[in-house]
């Protein structure tokens, strides 16, 4: 899969996929970059060039003005989405059992009780964390000591002076996808699914 794909990119981006420990991870970097590409030519760009942004963080730009883009992956399930009105973050995670209790310090009072309350905790948690970090995305400050720092209410929130906006994204029933922007949005174009045989 690496090998036959790697020539559409550069010799930088093949040594950034070589830093991978787990092959998985390296597919699914790739996967995420060829969907952009993929998207990125519908809307009529034949080319593209990432970036490191100055952000005090490594998150990837692209070098064509007001366009944004975010990428997220878990298990076999890679997403990607793009935006030309406002910063972007989308996060992916599959539905699975966990001790949601480890995670307890990482929600709010509020947050807390609703997952703790729900039918089926472990989606609530899945629903909830997917909203954090889908913010965290479309701000770009990485990763945070607690995400208890922002309290995500009605799918909004305020972090950092900004205030985002929440959508889900009905990807998979076995998982749980949030895509995350600054802007309140009339519409937004729903998921397009893509054979990776496809790109």
């Amino acid at each position: 899969m690496l090998q036959k794909f790697s020539q559409n990119f550069s010799a930088l981006y093949d040594k950034k996929i070589t830093r991978y420990f787990n092959w998985k991870d390296a597919q699914s970097s790739m996967l995420g970059t060829l969907l952009l590409k993929n998207g990125l030519q519908k809307l009529g760009f034949n080319y593209f060039n990432l970036q490191t942004a100055t952000k005090n963080n490594s998150k990837p730009i692209l070098e064509i003005e007001n366009l944004h883009f975010n990428i997220s992956h878990s298990g076999q399930i890679v997403v990607c989405a793009l935006s030309d009105c406002c910063e972007i973050g989308i996060d992916i995670e599959i539905i699975r059992n966990i001790e949601i209790i480890d995670f307890k310090e990482q929600m709010t009072d509020y947050e807390w009780n609703y997952i703790y309350r729900a039918e089926h905790p472990d989606s609530a948690f899945f629903e909830y964390w997917t909203q954090k970090e889908a913010v965290l995305k479309a701000n770009g400050c990485g990763i945070i000591d607690s995400l208890r720092s922002f309290e995500i209410k009605n799918r909004q929130t305020q972090f950092e002076n900004s205030h985002y906006f929440i959508e889900e994204l009905l990807i998979n029933t076995n998982a749980m996808c949030h895509l995350a922007f600054k802007d309140q949005l009339d519409s937004f174009n729903k998921a397009e699914f893509i054979d990776s045989s496809k790109l």
